[in-house]
C-alpha cells in the first residue's frame, strides 16, 4: 500500500478577520500563496478560516490547486465559554481529516489535538512592555503560554530576537525554535517604474516616510519630537503618515494636541489606509523611511521599504538591527535629538542616501517568500519524522 502524503492543517482563521494593513495577516497569506508555489512540497493542506469563504487573495488557490489545497470555514464563536468549546471544535476537525501536523499562525493553539504542533511565535511584547502587563494575566494568554511550554512540538518565531525572548522569558528549549525570517513580494515594486504616489508629486520636495501607528511603542511621537529641529533646515518637508493602526479616540487626541504643540500640522500628511500598490510608490519615491519604533517581533515594514528601494532609518536594537544589518542608519530613537541628527545627516547628503537605498535592496533580497517557505517546509519535514506522523 502506498504511503499518502502528509496533511497539514494550517489555522488561519485567528487572523482572517484582518486586512494587508495588519502585518500578522499579510504574513499569513504570503505564507500560504509561498508554500503552494514550491513544487517540492509533497503535502495536502487544510486551511482554517473563520469567513465562509477564504480570503480574497487565496480565493484562486483553492480552485487552482484544489486536489492539495482545501478550505474549511469555522465561525468564531464569542459568547461565554465559547474558548474552551474551540478546543474540542478544532481537535474534531483534525480528527476527522486525519491531519498530521497543526500549524497554528496565531495564539490560539487547540489543547487536544491528536497531533504535532506547530506554532509561529511573533513576538513577547505582552511580557516586555508595562502598558500590556494586564493582559498576561488573562486566561487566555496563560492557556496560550502553558501549551507553548509544554504541548506545542516546534516554534517558528520570526526573527533570532523573538527566540532570544522565548529562551530567556520562557525558557523554550533552543532545540524547540527554528527562526523562519519573514519574506516580502515587495521587490517586484521596485521595477514598476511607471507606478506613482497621488501622494507625493513632482512638487512635493524631500518627504519622511513612516507608518501612521500610535501604539505607544511605536514611539511617532520621538519622531513629532523630532521634526522641528529639522524644519529649521528644510522648512518644506513633509512627514507622511500611512495606514491608521492602534486607534483610540484619546491617542488620536493625543497627537493632534502635540502636532499643534510643536506647529507641525502644515507639515504633515495623513494618508489613511493605500493600496499596495500606493505603498509601493511611496516607498520608491519618499526620501527617507523612518521606522522609530521600540520593539518588533520582526518589523515588515522596513523590510518592505528596503524591498522596494528605499532609504531606511531603525533602531540599532530588538529585530529592526537583525533586518537592516548595514543596509540603513541605525540609531536610537528614545532621543528625539540623536534621531534628527541621524536623519539631517542623510538629508544634507544625497549620496549617502543613495548608497544605502542600493544596500538595502540587496540586503532585502535574502528575504524571499519563496525561503520562508521552504524553510518552514523543513520544520514541519523534521516534526513530522520526529513524531512519526504522516505518510501512512
Amino acid at each position: 500500500m502506498s504511503a499518502r502524503p502528509p496533511r497539514i492543517g494550517i489555522d488561519f482563521s485567528g487572523l482572517d478577520h484582518l486586512n494587508l494593513g495588519n502585518g500578522q495577516y499579510r504574513y499569513a497569506v504570503t505564507l500560504i500563496d509561498a508554500l503552494a508555489k514550491v513544487p517540492e512540497v509533497p503535502a495536502e493542506f487544510l486551511v482554517v478560516g473563520s469567513r465562509p469563504d477564504p480570503v480574497p487573495e487565496l480565493k484562486p488557490l483553492f480552485t487552482q490547486q484544489s486536489d492539495r489545497w482545501h478550505y474549511h470555514s469555522l465561525p468564531s464563536w464569542s459568547f461565554k465559554g465559547a474558548m474552551y468549546l474551540d478546543h474540542l471544535r478544532y481537535s474534531s476537525l483534525a480528527y476527522t481529516h486525519r491531519l498530521d501536523l497543526w500549524h497554528s499562525l496565531h495564539t490560539f493553539i487547540p489543547a487536544l489535538l491528536p497531533c504535532p504542533i506547530v506554532v509561529t511565535a511573533y513576538d513577547l511584547m505582552y511580557e516586555l512592555f508595562e502598558e500590556y502587563k494586564p493582559a498576561i494575566r488573562s486566561r487566555p494568554y496563560q492557556m496560550y503560554k502553558w501549551l507553548i511550554q509544554h504541548r506545542v512540538n516546534h516554534l517558528l518565531p520570526i526573527s533570532q530576537t523573538t527566540a532570544n525572548d522565548l529562551h530567556l522569558l520562557w525558557n523554550i528549549p533552543r532545540g524547540k525554535i527554528s527562526v523562519v525570517p519573514l519574506g516580502v513580494d515587495f521587490t517586484q515594486a521596485k521595477s514598476e517604474q511607471t507606478g506613482t504616489s497621488t501622494v507625493i508629486t513632482p512638487t512635493t520636495g524631500l518627504t519622511i516616510l513612516s507608518p501612521f501607528n500610535l501604539e505607544p511603542r511605536k514611539n511617532l511621537s520621538a519622531l513629532l519630537q523630532a521634526l522641528p529641529r529639522i524644519l529649521n533646515h528644510y522648512p518644506n518637508l513633509k512627514l507622511i503618515l500611512f495606514g491608521r493602526a492602534a486607534w483610540t479616540a484619546e491617542r488620536e487626541a493625543g497627537f493632534h494636541r502635540l502636532c499643534q504643540e510643536l506647529s507641525l500640522s502644515l507639515n504633515i500628511i495623513l494618508t489613511g489606509f493605500i493600496s499596495d500598490a500606493e505603498l509601493a510608490a511611496l516607498y520608491r519615491q519618499t526620501t527617507l523611511f523612518v521606522f522609530p519604533t521600540l520593539y518588533e517581533g520582526f518589523g515588515l515594514p522596513l523590510l518592505e521599504a528596503m524591498a522596494a528601494g528605499a532609504c531606511v532609518v531603525a533602531r540599532k536594537h530588538s529585530s529592526m538591527a537583525e533586518i537592516v544589518a548595514d543596509a540603513g542608519a541605525l540609531v536610537e530613537p528614545c532621543d528625539p535629538d540623536h534621531l534628527s541628527a541621524a536623519i539631517l545627516t542623510l538629508l544634507d547628503n544625497p549620496a549617502q542616501r543613495q548608497r544605502l537605498q542600493h544596500l538595502g535592496s540587496e540586503r532585502a533580497r535574502e528575504f524571499t517568500p519563496e525561503k520562508m517557505a521552504r524553510q518552514t517546509w523543513q520544520v514541519y519535514q523534521r516534526v513530522l519524522d520526529t513524531s512519526g506522523s504522516g505518510q501512512k
